[in-house]
């Protein structure tokens, strides 16, 4: 993440309650900025949410193998569940979507369980 990211508790924190709302749904990705511009693109440059941060600094990893002098970073942010399923617009978006249907699946169950 770059410097002037929230500290790693402070990301932590975040994705914990994240994680938690079966209304929200985070993501990471990876953004190339050039010189004085960035990605307009709210999901990075190659439009590609990723589930964990290891996927993304898999990608960051491979596409830098790519553009050897672009300066990639990580970000990170979220959506409402029900914007989130609304859409597929790639290969990313699948594998990035079944993970939060699967996490959201998991959260039902334990709460139905927790209430009966």
């Amino acid at each position: 993440m770059p410097r002037n990211s929230p500290p790693k508790e402070k990301t932590q924190e975040w994705l914990d309650s994240v994680l938690r709302d079966p209304k929200r749904c985070h993501y990471f990705t990876v953004i190339k900025k050039d010189g004085a511009t960035g990605s307009d693109n709210r999901f990075g440059t190659w439009d590609a949410p990723f589930f964990d941060m290891e996927e993304a600094k898999q990608f960051k990893d491979l596409m830098h193998t790519r553009f050897t002098n672009a300066r990639l970073i990580i970000g990170k942010g979220e959506i409402p569940s029900d914007d989130a399923f609304s859409q597929c617009r790639n290969r990313f978006w699948v594998k990035w979507l079944r993970k939060h249907k699967q996490r959201i699946k998991t959260l039902t169950e334990q709460q139905s369980g927790a209430m009966a």
